[in-house]
């Protein structure tokens, strides 16, 4: 037991030190940062870049990657990013740093290369020194973990309390705007504190890095597992974060200790111990309305009453009154969407069959990709276990083709069903919950599927995944594509018409406010979890399409890293638009196959790194490439036409999936 102990109280050292930073930066800057394990990882592989691949010593490598390079990227990154989010909704501080997410482990292959790193050095030199202490073995990076632990709580208590640049930071954390009364640099403090987290991103990724290795992923999951001690210190409370951190590492090797070593069954209860507490504490803050309040603690009053309001929330406000006004009138299909299914309709004509393939696979995506549309776009809620739901989806599909030898057609509206079961059940528990909670119980919830039902033997099959055959009216990529588009047109339709309903408008009105949604007798929870239940059924429908063209149900295809991505493509082309996911979906598997087609081998991650720059930029523009572009092309073709003496084009009617020119703002002085 004392050896399970010492090993759960190095990796607790990890989990405290990862949501020191975590807190630092939400109580600071009110931003919790999802990117905070890729930016780990990046500067823990520019460390190895230096030391093992270039031959510098431990001390200069370290001092160079982390001590000068972890600040440098704080600081770029807060001019970038982080200086533009701190003002707006919980909901675009939660997607621009998942864009951050996805683009940084993408930048740092383009830029150190993709290696398959087995064996990581950390701080200690190698052979790595052991050390016996009451008959437990421990060796020194284990050491070193605890000691910069240790470091970080006196030397930040002692800064903290004692110095002028610690009364400055407590200053800007109980107001900023009181800070500023009193001549305090906001700004330069902001820089610091990010610089500082990003300081201790690179020593948790230098000190972990020998033990989950260069893993990109694994990064992610350690910082997602330190979620639970930032949820147990509500955010706030850097003690109890550091605390909670250890704890879990504590718990985690001991129950690892009661379970036999030979069970696979081990490996998932271990993996799923920091996920399952999380989700325990945030199903308590449900139950009891405790932590509900993702705004507690940051900042005062005075910097909440002066708060500038999100422009992306004016915008669908806007939205929402003017198809008010317009109530269900319109075609039965937006314009749009229905010129992108005729365009994509005419490709196989034109394209040889890869390319129709891979078009066929993005439309399978574009079906999971319009769950977001209406989870995220009309309801204003990130969830972040579609993958899980589309994987739930896809095993359902599988299970009852190749084992029941139920119908294909069948099988997928049974994946729709159990799926959106799922999805009442996530939507009762979120019902009352702010978007940050229901982003990290969503989260949860995958990691919890990921690790304790995918990888089952009957599931994984030894990576195989559960074949599922497709019929032989489904034998070509070509038919598949426009089997695919019938199914993507009949869930656009759905959407779309959702949107006009009087529930999708109930929805727009909560969105935009739900506290006046609330005062005209709207019922929320009503409007909730229908667009939850429609959204899972979506979700698993698409899965089952993924895994029936892929020809079988593969766990890997749905972790919920990969949902992320999903996430980050889509709100590169625009999460609020039918004919966004229809896009983003193609994009999802064309623009890899450009690249791997047409350009070296060395910069085939550039697409990934675009598309989460592309999330990123939702801090700027919100409604996306498509919704730009359409704007654009609006604006011109009006000006062309009045330039040859036609009278401007009036705005159409609603329902063109958010691509039509955005309303304009009303002059002062002018009504609406």
């Amino acid at each position: 037991m004392l050896e399970f102990t010492v090993a759960g109280l190095a990796l607790g050292s990890i989990y405290a030190i990862v949501a020191s930073g975590l807190v630092i930066t939400y109580v600071s800057a009110g931003v919790l940062n999802f990117a905070f394990g890729p930016m780990a990882f990046f500067l823990a592989r520019f460390y190895y870049f230096l030391h093992s691949e270039q031959g510098m010593g431990i001390l200069p490598s370290f001092v160079i990657a982390v001590v000068i390079g972890g600040p440098a990227l704080g600081v770029v990154l807060y001019y970038a990013l982080f200086q533009h989010i701190r003002r707006s909704s919980t909901l675009i501080k939660i997607v621009a740093t998942i864009g951050l997410s996805v683009a940084l482990p993408a930048a740092s292959r383009l830029i150190f290369g993709d290696l398959a790193v087995t064996v990581v050095p950390g701080l200690a030199p190698e052979p790595v020194a052991v050390y016996r202490i009451g008959g437990v073995a421990i060796n020194l990076n284990q050491v070193l973990m605890m000691g910069a632990l240790v470091l970080l709580v006196v030397a930040g208590g002692l800064v903290l309390k004692f110095t002028q640049v610690g009364l400055v930071v407590r200053a800007m954390v109980d107001t900023e705007a009181m800070a500023q009364l009193v001549g305090v640099n906001t700004r330069l403090v902001s820089v610091g504190v990010w610089a500082f987290s990003s300081f201790l991103a690179g020593v948790a990724g230098v000190l972990v890095a020998p033990t989950v290795g260069l893993s990109s992923d694994q990064f992610v999951l350690l910082v997602s597992a330190a979620f639970a001690a930032v949820v147990i210190a509500r955010f706030v409370k850097i003690g109890i974060a550091i605390a909670a951190g250890l704890l879990i590492g504590w718990l985690t090797t001991v129950i690892q200790s009661q379970l036999p070593s030979d069970s696979s069954w081990t490996t998932a209860v271990v993996a799923s111990t920091p996920f399952a507490l999380m989700l325990a504490v945030l199903l308590y803050y449900r139950v009891t309305g405790k932590g509900a309040d993702e705004d507690t603690g940051v900042g005062g009053a005075l910097d909440r009453a002066i708060a500038v309001v999100d422009t992306g929330t004016a915008k669908v406000a806007e939205g929402a009154s003017r198809r008010l006004s317009h109530g269900s009138r319109g075609p039965l299909f937006a314009p749009g969407v229905l010129i992108a299914i005729v365009c994509v309709a005419l490709l196989p004509q034109v394209l040889p069959n890869y390319w129709v393939g891979l078009v066929a696979q993005g439309i399978c995506m574009a079906v999971v990709f319009l769950s977001f549309t209406l989870l995220t776009g009309q309801g204003g809620m990130v969830w972040l276990c579609q993958a899980a739901l589309a994987g739930i989806g896809a095993v359902t599909t599988a299970q009852l083709v190749t084992e029941f030898e139920w119908p294909v057609i069948g099988a997928l509206l049974a994946a729709g069903v159990v799926t959106s079961l799922f999805g009442l059940v996530i939507g009762l528990v979120t019902i009352r919950l702010g978007n940050l909670y229901i982003a990290l119980v969503t989260l949860s919830f995958a990691l919890l599927i990921q690790t304790m039902m995918f990888t089952r033997e009957w599931i994984e099959n030894s990576g195989a995944g559960i074949a599922l055959l497709r019929p032989d009216w489904l034998d070509g990529d070509a038919d598949f594509l426009y089997f695919g588009l019938i199914i993507f047109s009949l869930a656009s339709l759905v959407v779309l018409n959702f949107r006009r309903s009087t529930a999708g408008l109930a929805l727009a009105a909560v969105r935009s406010s739900e506290a006046g949604a609330r005062s005209i007798a709207i019922n929320v929870v009503q409007a909730k979890l229908m667009v939850a239940v429609l959204a899972s059924a979506t979700a698993g429908v698409g899965g089952g399409m993924m895994a029936l063209y892929a020809g079988a149900a593969t766990p890997l295809t749905y972790s919920a890293i990969l949902g992320m991505v999903w996430l980050a493509v889509l709100v590169t082309m625009g999460v609020r638009s039918n004919v966004a996911a229809l896009f983003a979906g193609m994009a999802l598997t064309v623009f890899p196959g450009i690249f791997t087609t047409y350009f070296p081998h060395e910069i085939g991650d550039l697409p990934t790194v675009l598309f989460g720059v592309g999330a990123i930029l939702v801090a700027r523009d919100p409604d996306g490439v498509v919704a730009t572009q359409a704007r654009q092309i609006a604006g011109l073709a009006s000006r062309l036409r009045a330039r040859v003496g036609g009278p401007p084009s009036a705005t159409p009617p609603p329902g063109d999936d958010m691509i039509t020119p955005a309303p304009q703002p009303a002059r002062e002085g002018v009504a609406r």
